[in-house]
């Protein structure tokens, strides 16, 4: 768990592919924060572009808007990352044909003051944890979901990347804009937020993952949200939990599972700042996360 004066955040991410295709990081600012999780395909090239250009790009986007934050800037940021993927694609296409089906989903959180904006593309999706009102129990609100699919727009293409389909003419279809939400947190009511890859959806409900991170210890609640998914992927498997362990540390196995990427942060508020980044930038290591669920 790591404590800021404007939130505090828990990660884990977990292995399916060899090398994991997910790609993720969290940035501090002054009463600010911003969450990317990139879900590649096809290789990891995609994702790891979007994790090494897209905050730049946004922060740059930023401060010739005058240090504000919208969903239109980060549409604009995502689709200037993706124009400058799409070059490097051209450029890399000689020594490495594969990369024009390389793609990845994206999804980005920004917590700009008491706004919380999130933009999504492709299958992962954001919970926010909000309590009703008259009650203790906190709901979940989905704030991002997998895009409804277009029959004329092919899977691939509601992704970043994959320039093979999006541009067949070199290596005709148009992609998906990314889907925004703007959300003005309300201190007695917007407790925590859920950001994660679809491999933690498949085996988790919204209300079942808001329980958990509700119920349990803030240290490391990102882990125990994909030990609760692990189990019940053991469950349809027909083995154990134990057993479920032996078998990923012997061999990665997609069929069980897809790469997992969990972010949760906790807000904080009453913080008088203007809003700016970057204060610290945190990279989240690709390692197992069932080593060691309970941290």
């Amino acid at each position: 768990m790591v404590s800021y004066s404007n939130c505090e955040f828990s990660t884990a991410v977990l292995e399916a592919n060899a090398p994991i295709e997910d790609y993720s990081h969290v940035v501090i600012g002054k009463n600010a924060t911003f969450v990317g999780i990139y879900d590649g395909h096809c290789g990891t090239e995609a994702a790891n572009y979007l994790k090494k250009f897209l905050f730049n790009n946004l922060l740059r986007i930023s401060g010739e808007k005058g240090w504000t934050m919208s969903g239109d800037m980060i549409k604009q940021a995502i689709s200037e990352t993706e124009e400058g993927f799409i070059d490097f694609v051209r450029q890399s296409l000689k020594e490495n044909r594969r990369i024009v089906n390389v793609g990845s989903c994206c999804m980005v959180g920004i917590i700009w003051d008491e706004t919380l904006y999130v933009a999504n593309l492709g299958n992962s999706k954001t919970i926010l944890g909000n309590i009703e009102t008259r009650s203790t129990s906190i709901r979940p609100l989905k704030l991002a979901y997998d895009q409804p699919r277009n029959p004329k727009i092919r899977h691939a293409c509601r992704c970043m990347g994959n320039a093979s389909v999006k541009y067949p003419e070199e290596f005709d279809l148009d992609s998906d804009n990314p889907k925004t939400v703007e959300i003005n947190l309300v201190p007695t009511e917007d407790k925590f937020v859920i950001f994660a890859s679809h491999g933690l959806w498949e085996f988790l409900s919204n209300e079942e993952a808001v329980k958990i991170v509700q119920n349990k210890p803030r240290r490391g609640i990102a882990k125990r949200l994909i030990k609760s998914a692990m189990k019940v992927a053991a469950k349809r498997k027909n083995v154990t939990y134990k057993e479920l362990k032996r078998m990923y540390f012997d061999s990665s196995d997609r069929k069980i599972h897809n790469d997992i990427t969990v972010i949760v942060v906790f807000f904080k508020y009453n913080n008088a700042e203007p809003p700016s980044f970057p204060l610290a930038s945190f990279e989240i290591p690709n390692n197992p996360a069932l080593a060691n669920p309970a941290q």
